[in-house]
């Protein structure tokens, strides 16, 4: 609906993240579980992605195609965007175990893509 399209946009403007989007239902889910456990078997190191094989999955996996293609995930970036011309840069992988000392902090994409305005990275 157009006002949770706005409520989306908001939230991103006032707090820099959007949540919760409903975007997979479970089989949906399921399918990009079992392509990412065939791909971590492929091209992962003892249970491991690493290197090159983190980045642009989207243009060698069918699975993470599927994810940056689906319909309810880019209407959630034109909504919240607001721009119809949406273009997937990269698709990274980036894993942080349930239990691990490992830590992602916050940052912005934009200040290491190279790409302008940063408020549509």
């Amino acid at each position: 609906s157009l006002l949770q399209e706005m409520t989306m946009r908001t939230q991103m403007l006032r707090n820099g993240f959007c949540f919760p989007i409903k975007l997979f239902n479970p089989e949906e889910i399921h399918q990009i579980q079992v392509g990412f456990e065939d791909y971590v078997k492929r091209f992962g190191n003892a249970g491991v992605i690493s290197g090159d094989t983190r980045f642009r999955v989207h243009l060698v996996a069918e699975w993470a195609r599927d994810m940056v293609h689906h319909p309810a995930l880019v209407a959630a970036v034109k909504d919240i965007l607001d721009d119809e011309n949406i273009l997937c840069w990269s698709s990274d992988i980036n894993i942080k175990y349930a239990k691990s000392a490992g830590m992602y902090t916050w940052h912005q994409d934009s200040t290491y893509s190279g790409l302008e305005p940063s408020n549509k990275v």
